[in-house]
């Protein structure tokens, strides 16, 4: 069995990895005893066993699709056909077909970096291409060349392009050409800086004029090579002890602190209402008495906080004015 025979699986995030064709028949489904698995953690909607791929009778290197499943199959970048459930369908070099969120490429030729264009009777492809390394946010620029090689005239040519996501490229409308007429056809191919990622890819320019020449169709392949991107991030940690946005080494913000609260001296607090100032109270016609005059007559006991008759006054004393005083100030004809 040749091995150059590839199938390319592409999950729904881009990534994509490629596995050689070495047997006669292959079983591709979610399960784990499958050829080729298609793990659920990378998509669904994969019956555990989903198609099978076999080669013609005869040791032929083609592949034959058959769908094993249950529900029809997609096939083709714009979703030109499905193969119903238990139908089978011939593979050709560049045809994709969809397994649930995977999609699969199949690729038939040499192991070369490009390969031969194939050309129906009636028409002819030829690709140039400058280069086949494509750079981070760079672009591509190539020519792919239509040529008119049966006797129609007036033969209006479609061009199609897969193999790549349909804003990674750019390609101008097919020619409109005569017999024996041949033209050049320009298309770019573009990196957008996540997509594609770096790797081997193959792109696939179809041309066929339905019209003029229905069925027949030209193909040329050819497999870029895209570089990988890079892209660093750097991220700060705060230390330890330091907190974002504040600088190093910053005084911390001090919170004030309220006032504490006089302290009050209980030795010298004295409560007006249960220790009233003391008043002086005399009786009518009585001198004061005092309270260090020990001199008391007989028979009399001191009765310090008995009721009074009547609350008085103290009495003033006069003070009596000495020499001096009359000199300085004389007398009035009021105070003699």
């Amino acid at each position: 069995m040749s091995q150059k025979n590839t199938l390319e699986i592409i999950t729904q995030h881009g990534w994509h990895r490629q596995y050689p064709l070495t047997k006669g028949i292959i079983y591709i489904g979610s399960a784990a005893t499958n050829d080729i698995v298609l793990d659920e953690r990378y998509g669904g909607g994969v019956a555990p066993l989903q198609v099978q791929l076999i080669t013609t009778p005869g040791g032929s290197s083609m592949y034959k699709l058959i769908n094993l499943g249950e529900t029809a199959i997609t096939i083709g970048s714009k979703q030109e056909a499905t193969l119903a459930p238990r139908s089978v369908f011939d593979l050709a070099d560049g045809l994709q077909f969809k397994l649930g969120e995977f999609t699969l490429v199949f690729h038939g030729g040499s192991n070369e970096k490009s390969n031969p264009a194939q050309n129906s009777s009636s028409i002819g492809l030829k690709l140039q291409l400058a280069q086949t390394r494509l750079a981070p946010n760079q672009s591509l620029e190539g020519i792919v060349t239509v040529s008119n090689l049966g006797q129609r005239v007036g033969a209006r040519f479609d061009l199609t392009l897969s193999g790549l996501e349909p804003d990674c490229y750019d390609i101008a409308p097919g020619p409109l050409l005569s017999s024996g007429a041949e033209k050049d056809v320009l298309f770019r191919l573009h990196h957008r800086g996540h997509k594609p990622l770096a790797g081997d890819w193959r792109i696939v320019i179809q041309a066929a004029a339905p019209e003029t020449y229905p069925g027949e169709q030209a193909t040329v392949t050819q497999i870029i090579q895209v570089l990988p991107h890079y892209q660093h991030r750097l991220k700060l940690a705060p230390a330890r002890g330091i907190t974002i946005g504040q600088p190093a080494g910053a005084a911390k913000p001090v919170t004030p602190q309220p006032a504490p609260a006089a302290k009050a001296d209980n030795a010298w607090e004295v409560s007006a209402a249960n220790n009233p100032p003391p008043s002086l109270t005399l009786k009518a016609g009585e001198a004061q008495k005092s309270k260090h005059n020990t001199q008391l007559q007989p028979g009399t006991a001191e009765d310090w906080w008995a009721e009074p008759d009547k609350s008085v006054a103290p009495a003033q004393s006069k003070a009596t004015a000495s020499s001096e005083t009359d000199t300085l100030w004389p007398a009035t004809s009021v105070g003699a």
